[in-house]
């Protein structure tokens, strides 16, 4: 896959930005609608736009907003990253059929 320069999230054009030295694999910021990830193995920035992609949708959704969800943020993203999309996947993705030999 190849990164997009953008990504509509609510209605909201989010810009993507590929930063070289960036400290952390990626950030959202709501004052800019920007994601910008570290430049990175092509696997590890998809998931991380994914991550990100996600912390924007609680903001711009509102709920990163609550004062009791603010402090459980990243841990609700990294549930939904390790546990719902894997589920997600093994059942969306059809098995490889195996070939007779």
């Amino acid at each position: 896959m190849k990164i997009p320069p953008s990504v509509s999230i609510g209605g909201q054009e989010v810009e993507i930005v590929i930063e070289k030295d960036l400290a952390e694999y990626g950030l959202f910021c709501l004052d800019d609608m920007r994601i910008t990830l570290r430049s990175a193995d092509t696997d590890i920035m998809v998931s991380t736009l994914r991550h990100e992609m996600m912390h924007a949708a609680f903001a711009i959704g509102g709920i990163s907003h609550c004062k009791p969800f603010e402090d459980m943020e990243e841990g609700a993203v990294r549930c939904l990253e390790n546990i719902f999309f894997p589920a997600w996947e093994r059942i969306t993705t059809k098995p490889k059929r195996k070939t007779k030999q």
